[in-house]
């Protein structure tokens, strides 16, 4: 009796197919587009922030310096909040890269850049988060800012100030400070300040503007270019002026009657009289226009009408003016028509502008650069749009398999967020990785739902779920253990076969590539039987066949066989034929044997 062993290994094939699919969760509320309760909108250089009636502060933008005072120096394209309701801010100002908030109790809050003594802390050094700079109890009524420089007036007519003084800005004679000092003695009837491109204005009771610092375009109105060291006085009492503003080279004094003075570089316009600069205060607006607010950018002017209409002049080549075009304008143009509901103006040194409306929300145009409108993007807008808006919606989901058709192997889910408002800022894997943007990929072994969190730039979060149901690694091959088979050929060489050995597929979702991986003979006495080895696929009736002669202890090629394919659920059939060969019948009439088969399946 000859014993032989064949090995069956089971090797899986699949083919790979994509599903695309979404997911949207149920009842999920779409963006608050409604009033906020914002008070006051102010901007700097590339950042915007917004006070809310609860205290609150929103900002988005520039963050290099610490500018939103979030702990971080990562800018941010959304409003995020940076100061938390309850705070007691009544009121916020802003420098090129550092923001300032005036709290109920007169204390002062300070973040940014401090190269200058900005902060007025007594370094240098740049703060990433709101820092008490001004002790409560100091009657600061009045926050002002630009570039390097602030300033804080106080109940009893004095101002303190901090920071750069290279142009005289302080107006104490060019001596820059690290800390709050008074620069204005009480009493002096100051009632509001305006800070302009190092330079400094302060209306007094009478209606009578001082002025110091930088003078290059004649903005102090002096009628020189010289830059004055001191506090000097720019428009006389009795003027009737009720509000100062300035900007980078240009500075608007508003009077009770409407009209409006300017004094300055009008070299795009900005102050609205056919590009005419002017070393003195002029009358740029006639009485009578309406005219209740003013706000001076960097190279343009706005002007806030009782009837809610808004003018603008000057550079737009980021589409600061609102007005759908990049075309600087000469002269003083409606950018919002009336009954708009604006209430405040701002605008700051990036070439943006805000408005605030009665119900507290926010409008903005123009630069965009560092995410300063907030709208989750970097394009510049040329026109007017709502930018500050309650995101409450989490975001969307959509999802592939690598494949979809049953498979032993992994499967690998690929997940895209999606977020129409403020904007996808991660996805969470089920596995805790926390992957920034709005794709991933995340591979699993077995089935399963597998939940990702989905996460927006306003904080929004949704649970994401994706179920995996096409992995079976179950594979299972039934067959007979033991055959006896008989060999008898008779004398006229006709081949007896039998020893019908079926295998079975039972995975019905993956087929089993069967393979012969040994078969050993040995025949004694006998040198005219040849074994052949056959294998049928019921499903398909493929047949392979394999001879291996009755001497050889190697199959076919020294190596395995492929023998056939079970499809999944399939059956096949394993024959061992016994044939008489041409070449060695002769000697073989007559002979006779018997051989036992054993199988073992590898999966």
């Amino acid at each position: 009796m000859f014993k032989k062993i064949k090995k069956i290994v089971v090797v899986l094939t699949t083919t790979v197919p994509i599903l695309v699919s979404s997911f949207i969760m149920p009842n999920a509320a779409s963006a608050e587009q409604t009033p906020l309760g914002v008070t006051q909108v102010v901007t700097g250089m590339n950042t915007a922030y917004a006070l809310k009636s609860d205290g609150s502060v929103l900002a988005t933008g520039y963050n290099s310096s610490g500018d939103l005072g979030d702990g971080t120096t990562t800018n941010s394209l959304v409003w995020k909040q940076v100061i938390a309701s309850g705070s007691g801010v009544t009121q916020l100002a802003t420098g090129e890269c550092t923001a300032y908030a005036l709290k109920s109790d007169g204390s002062v809050l300070a973040t940014g850049y401090n190269s200058f003594g900005d902060l007025g802390d007594g370094t240098t050094t740049n703060s990433l988060v709101w820092k008490q700079v001004i002790a409560p109890g100091s009657g600061i009524t009045q926050l002002a800012a630009a570039w390097d420089t602030a300033y804080a007036l106080k109940s009893d007519g004095s101002v303190l100030a901090t920071g750069d003084d290279s142009h005289g800005e302080l107006g104490v004679g060019s001596s820059s400070s690290l800390v709050w000092k008074q620069v204005i003695a009480p009493g002096s009837g100051i009632t509001q300040l305006a800070a302009g491109s190092h330079s400094a204005y302060a209306l007094k009771s009478d209606g009578s503007v001082l002025a110091t610092g930088n003078n290059q375009y004649g903005q102090l109105g002096i009628g020189t270019t010289s830059n004055s060291l001191v506090w000097e006085q720019v428009i006389a009492p009795g003027s009737g002026v009720t509000q100062l503003t300035a900007g980078n080279r240009t500075a608007y004094a508003l009077k009770s009657d409407g009209s409006v003075l300017a004094t300055g570089d009008d070299s795009y316009g900005e102050l609205g009289v056919g590009s005419s600069s002017s070393l003195v205060w002029e009358q740029e607006i006639a009485p009578g226009s309406g005219v209740m607010q003013l706000a001076a950018g960097n190279l343009s002017a706005y002007a806030l009408k009782s009837d809610g209409s808004v003018l603008a002049t000057g550079y737009n080549s980021s589409g600061g003016l609102g007005d759908g075009t990049t075309t600087n304008s000469l002269v003083w143009k409606q950018v919002i028509a009336s009954g708009s509901g604006v209430t405040q103006l701002a605008t700051g040194l990036s070439f943006s502008a805000y408005v605030l409306k009665s119900g507290g929300s926010v409008m903005a145009t123009g630069n965009n650069q560092y995410g300063q409108l907030g709208v989750g993007t970097t394009s510049n807008s040329l026109v007017w749009e709502q930018v500050l808006i309650i995101d409450s919606t989490p975001p969307t989901g959509s999802y592939n398999l690598s494949t979809t058709a049953w498979t032993t192997g992994n499967v690998t889910i690929n997940v895209t967020a999606a977020d129409s408002q403020s904007g996808v800022k991660s996805i969470t894997t089920p596995d805790g990785t926390t992957v920034a943007g709005p794709t991933c990929s995340y591979k699993v072994s077995g089935n399963g739902t597998y939940n990702f969190v989905l996460t927006d730039n306003a904080g929004n979060t949704c649970t994401y779920p994706v179920t995996v149901s096409n992995i079976d690694r179950s594979v299972s091959v039934s067959y007979t253990s033991s055959v006896a088979y008989t060999v008898d050929p008779d004398n006229t060489g006709s081949p007896t076969s039998g020893g019908d050995i079926t295998l079975t597929n039972n995975n019905t979702h993956v087929g089993a590539q069967v393979t012969l991986q040994s078969l050993t003979s040995a025949l004694s006495g006998t040198n005219g039987f040849v074994l052949g080895v056959q294998v049928e696929e019921s499903a398909s009736g493929n047949t392979a066949w394999s001879e291996i002669d009755n001497k050889s202890v190697q199959l076919p090629g020294g190596g395995s066989t492929v023998l056939g394919v079970l499809s999944p659920g399939g059956t096949g059939h394993i024959k061992l034929v016994g044939q008489l060969s041409s070449l060695r019948w002769p000697s073989a009439q007559g002979d006779n044997g018997s051989m036992q088969l054993t199988f073992t399946a590898v999966s």
